[in-house]
């Protein structure tokens, strides 16, 4: 019998404890952030060995625990190692994902849609076509602020729920504004843009490696959404995109 996903988890972060063992970071489906103690991860006969990777799916097992505080991991199960990932292109795509989704998970709060976004955003820069990373590093943005809630609808104004020609970004930096809604300054988004987000909104995400790379200005707009949804600057995004 498979295990059931709530069980999964990827591993996030790694940490010297002492000279045999390994603090570890989890993301889990069903608790969120942990904590665990590897015991014995340097030693050359550990059970972890190859398995505490940065960003393998994992089955943890953890060691009953006699109070609160840091669990202890018994051993883990490897379930899936993105190689792909080790390439450079690739990886910078998906250390800027780490960044932004480091951002929405919570501590103590688990999020099951969240981190199945994030299993399967792994997966698709594994395996989308090299040429393809922009097209999916930017598709992948839009499903994460759709599972937020916080992304807008791509075709009226924020404020006023009206359709408009041309729309403008927010005031706020979050989501479109009609010409009377607008902040002073802002120029008008052009329609070729936003016909490219709504574009890479309704196509499945198999599909988006058939779809044109994105233009600066679709790139600009989303990049804005969201640093504004995770409340924090986007340090790797532009090594992402122009690296790919």
């Amino acid at each position: 019998m498979p295990p059931a996903p709530e069980q999964h988890a990827l591993i996030w972060r790694r940490t010297d404890f002492s000279e045999t063992s390994r603090l570890v970071i989890l993301i889990t489906r069903s608790e969120g952030k942990v904590s665990a103690l590897a015991k014995g991860a340097h030693r050359a006969a550990s059970p972890f060995l190859g398995r505490l990777d940065h960003l393998n799916l994992v089955l943890p097992r953890y060691a009953r625990r006699r109070g609160p505080g840091l669990r202890l991991l018994r051993d883990v199960r490897l379930l899936c190692e993105h190689r792909g990932l080790r390439q450079p292109r690739r990886f910078l795509a998906a250390h800027y994902l780490c960044e932004i989704f480091d951002a929405a998970l919570l501590e103590g709060r688990s999020d099951p849609p969240l981190f199945d976004l994030l299993v399967g955003a792994l997966h698709a820069l594994d395996r989308c076509p090299p040429q393809s990373l922009p097209t999916f590093v930017v598709g992948l943005e839009l499903r994460l602020l759709r599972v937020l809630g916080m992304l807008p609808d791509l075709n009226v104004c924020s404020a006023c729920g009206r359709p408009s020609t041309p729309l403008y970004t927010a005031p706020q930096g979050h989501g479109l504004a009609c010409a009377r809604h607008k902040s002073g300054a802002a120029l008008p988004i052009p329609a070729t843009a936003l016909a490219w987000l709504r574009s890479v909104e309704n196509t499945p995400g198999r599909h988006w490696d058939d779809l044109p790379r994105p233009g600066p200005a679709s790139r600009t707009i989303l990049g804005k959404w969201v640093a504004t949804a995770i409340e924090r600057p986007l340090r790797w995004r532009a090594h992402a995109l122009d690296g790919c």
